[in-house]
């Protein structure tokens, strides 16, 4: 992808998460696909799922304390269903992470709509 627009072109920044099984990356990117924000914090992967879709959320509140973006992408750890954003099979690396709702856990928690790979 060459730049970071949000859905409807209106060039707002976007939020990208990449979630591991030890870290997880954060950074806002402006409409130009320019990196405006970074943060990395620990995957409480042994918490459990509540848990970590509460620290992407708290990352991605980190890198956009102004609320500017419009949405936000994520690659995650598991097999993501592209159609519903739930994680279909994950090994053992983040307790409970299979069959988590990760869209809509961060749909909730951010109030932005979240894009996942297909």
């Amino acid at each position: 992808m060459s730049s970071a627009t949000s859905p409807g072109g209106t060039g707002a920044p976007v939020i990208g998460l990449d979630l591991g099984g030890t870290k997880i990356a954060a950074a806002l990117f402006g409409a130009d696909g320019a990196v405006l924000a970074r943060h990395t914090r620990p995957t409480p992967a042994l918490e459990g799922a509540t848990a970590v879709l509460d620290a992407l959320a708290g990352a991605a509140a980190t890198v956009d304390p102004g609320r500017l973006a419009t949405a936000l992408g994520i690659a995650a750890a598991g097999v993501v269903d592209p159609r519903t954003a739930v994680i279909t099979s994950a090994t053992d690396s983040i307790r409970g992470w299979a069959g988590t709702a990760l869209g809509a856990g961060l749909a909730d928690r951010t109030g932005l709509p979240v894009a996942v790979p297909e």
